[in-house]
């Protein structure tokens, strides 16, 4: 068995789904639109393992891309004569999405402004438990020390002690204001 078109053939179908799902997009996400990444193609002995990531906005669902990825493929790899395959989910990681008028959004943002930290909200697909929580109905934001963009999990990542030191502020104030005081917002 040839493995270079099945192996095609997942990656052009993940390809025309993403294509598909990217039409839709949202301005306040950064990137605007679904991104997909084929991470992995690994072989061992007659088993390969191949790896999609997919960062989706509000409102899409890995489980539906999951169905209609599973849909296709039954289809199409059916024609391939001694391949077993299988699909699974290894985790999800919905997007988190919180309106900038959310008191906790503005708890978050006075706590930057008591540190002299810029403010620069965005909302991006990213993979982080704060999804997961906003998935379960509990607000959460994303916030750490340093830059973000092309610094995570950059071969020249760095954080210099005084954004930690900041950092530790912010987190201080925010353990005082809801753990503490127990205020919600």
């Amino acid at each position: 068995l040839n493995l270079a078109h099945p192996l095609l053939d997942c990656y052009k179908t993940v390809r025309r789904i993403v294509k598909r799902l990217a039409k839709r997009k949202d301005r306040s996400f950064y990137p605007s639109t679904i991104t997909s990444n084929f991470g992995v193609a690994k072989t061992v002995g007659n088993v390969t393992r191949l790896i999609f990531d997919f960062r989706l906005l509000p409102n899409q669902s890995v489980r539906s891309i999951y169905a209609e990825l599973k849909r296709i493929l039954s289809k199409k790899l059916r024609s391939y004569k001694g391949l077993h395959w299988r699909m699974n989910i290894e985790r999800e990681n919905p997007p988190l999405g919180l309106h900038r008028r959310h008191p906790f959004v503005q708890a978050g943002k006075k706590f930057l402004r008591e540190q002299g930290l810029p403010i620069p909200l965005s909302v991006k697909p990213s993979c982080t438990e704060a999804g997961i929580y906003a998935e379960w109905g509990v607000p959460a934001l994303i916030f750490g020390p340093g830059k973000t963009d092309g610094n995570i999990h950059a071969p020249n990542e760095s954080i210099q002690i005084r954004e930690i030191e900041q950092a530790i502020q912010v987190y201080r104030s925010a353990i005082q204001k809801f753990c503490i005081e127990g205020k919600c917002f």
